[in-house]
């Protein structure tokens, strides 16, 4: 039984001249957001309404992140991190970790915009180094922590995402297949603690997204997306994709919609065909959106407020959560 269609029209569309996809994405502040082509060598920034505002000069291998108040962008670029202003100049960077890798780096904003969480893996020649997590005080311009990841080493990859709280982290260590990894980083200051996630660990889930209005992750277990409450890892909710993925897709990414529902952007690995689906319980729909070709969709992110869809072909939307028109 092939499932129901929903249709919907986007808050904004446009279309970034020159600037095809596949993207890195982050909100910035509460209603914009920055945007990176894999292999490019600038950051774009954009309003709320998909109008590009500045064009930063920067070469990101790992992550970007934006900050909470609108007015730095974060990058993890060749043997760095660093925080850029709108105007393009650089505030910080972290640049003191002599075995730094750069295509690992992961980086991510405190709430207050103050701090930089980054983490780094060793060159592959700096054979005795850790990984390693650190804490950059973006207004004096000094690493003040740094902590070693014990169990990975340079052939991980690290990404870090910000706790709704604004006061934590969530790093999630991927070393290949079987050895994915969670932790939850606190700490400020000098002190710097590292904890064992253990729910999402122990199921080898894949890290996709938070639920904005508690501490409650996403994570991809095979075909099911699950809540794991954080710091603790339990699993509180879990939902099954079966019904639309094939065992030839491939789950790219999904973010939480209004009243507990999800999106999903499923690509199929073998046909190239790709396809929104909203999946609220035991209701699966295949979402139409108005000026959107799902075979050119290549990712989904989630603010508080939106959800940004972006396509190889360059164009850019942006959606209600609950996915009604306005």
């Amino acid at each position: 039984m092939s499932p129901d269609r929903h249709s919907c029209k986007p808050v904004s569309l446009a279309r970034l001249s020159g600037k095809a996809g596949p993207w890195k994405s982050g909100s910035l502040g509460a209603d914009g957001w920055i945007l990176s082509r894999f292999g490019a060598t600038t950051v774009s920034a954009l309003d709320g309404s998909l109008s590009i505002t500045a064009s930063l000069k920067a070469k990101p291998f790992g992550q970007i992140a934006g900050s909470p108040d609108g007015k730095l962008v974060a990058v993890s670029a060749i043997g760095d991190a660093r925080v850029l202003g709108l105007d393009g100049k650089k505030v910080a960077s972290v640049d003191t970790v002599e075995w730094w890798e750069h295509t690992s780096g992961g980086v991510a904003f405190s709430g207050d915009s103050r701090r930089l969480w980054f983490s780094c893996v060793p060159d592959e020649e700096e054979l005795d180094a850790k990984a390693a997590v650190g804490i950059l005080d973006v207004k004096s311009k000094k690493r003040i922590a740094l902590a070693a990841l014990e169990g990975f080493e340079h052939e991980a990859h690290l990404t870090l995402h910000p706790c709704p709280n604004g006061r934590s982290a969530v790093l999630w260590a991927n070393a290949g297949q079987d050895a994915q990894r969670y932790f939850h980083v606190m700490g400020d200051g000098e002190e710097l603690a590292i904890a064992p996630i253990a729910g999402p660990s122990d199921e080898d889930a894949s890290f996709l997204g938070w639920i904005t209005e508690a501490s409650e992750l996403l994570a991809l277990d095979n075909q099911t997306v699950g809540w794991f409450s954080i710091p603790t890892g339990e699993r509180v909710r879990k939902v099954s994709l079966e019904a639309v993925v094939a065992e030839d897709d491939l789950v790219v990414s999904v973010v939480p919609l209004a009243d507990k529902a999800l999106l999903a952007f499923v690509s199929g690995f073998s046909t190239g065909a790709g396809r929104l689906v909203r999946i609220d319980g035991e209701v699966v729909a295949v979402l139409d959106i108005e000026g959107v070709e799902p075979d050119q969709v290549n990712g989904l992110t989630r603010s508080k407020d939106r959800i940004l869809v972006t396509h190889n072909d360059g164009a850019v939307a942006l959606l209600n959560p609950s996915l009604a028109d306005s």
